[in-house]
């Protein structure tokens, strides 16, 4: 029974893992950036002051100045967007079909914006909980572009500073990134009513179930039933 239980326990291991994985890459209220060929994804290094957060226009504008030496005849632009975007080409604004997921790469035809020389391409992102960030390429006969390092941001209409790598290690700070004059400790105290109610419902059953067990001995194969389907239903309440 107890090879049984552990198959079992791997295949709901397995089963779950690639659920939640799924889950991360297609459910736009996870704030999870999904990978992608052709760009990178991008957003501003830093935290900013925002202090009026309630009324703060919480966006990121990204700027990307570029020289077509020739005429090109078609040029796509593929972007997606934690969560909103709005892009424009030479102060143009470009087109793009409205998508419920902002995980969904939109596309467009813009060689009609483009033009010989010098060339600036702006996407706005906007985000109501997390930082904004870009992914964007713009490819063509003659062009080759995407969202990477080499861009630059201005978060909240603060200072342009060098677009960061969503991919780049970055050590942990207090605070949050939206707001860094918010501390761990006020974040804290913002939620210790749950965290005590939690607390509660785990000595609640802890001395439950410890009295029960001394009441009710169970054997090893039962032991371990008890285990696997606690570990389950932990996962089913907390995903």
């Amino acid at each position: 029974m107890r090879a049984v239980l552990i198959s079992l326990a791997a295949v709901f291991g397995v089963t779950a893992v690639a659920g939640l994985t799924w889950l991360c890459r297609r459910d736009p209220g996870i704030n999870f950036l999904p990978p992608g060929k052709g760009a990178e994804w991008i957003f501003f290094p830093s935290a900013v002051e925002a202090n009026a957060r309630a009324v703060a226009d919480l966006d990121t504008l990204f700027r990307r100045h570029f020289t077509l030496g020739r005429p090109t005849l078609r040029v796509f632009l593929s972007v997606r967007a934690a969560k909103r975007v709005q892009v424009r080409i030479n102060d143009q604004k470009v087109d793009l079909l409205a998508s419920h997921n902002w995980k969904d790469v939109s596309t467009a035809e813009v060689s009609g914006l483009l033009q010989d020389g010098p060339n600036t391409i702006e996407a706005r992102v906007f985000n109501d909980n997390g930082p904004p960030a870009l992914w964007l390429s713009l490819t063509g006969d003659q062009l080759s572009l995407r969202s990477d390092q080499n861009w630059i941001a201005s978060f909240a209409g603060s200072a342009w500073r060098g677009a960061a790598l969503a991919t780049s290690p970055r050590v942990p700070g207090r605070g949050n990134s939206v707001d860094s004059s918010e501390r761990t400790i006020t974040s804290l105290t913002k939620v210790w009513p749950l965290w005590l109610l939690f607390g509660a419902v785990a000595l609640v059953f802890c001395m439950g179930g410890n009295w029960w067990l001394h009441r009710h001995p169970l054997n090893a194969d039962w032991m371990t039933a008890v285990i696997v389907f606690g570990f389950a239903s932990l996962w089913l309440i907390l995903f």
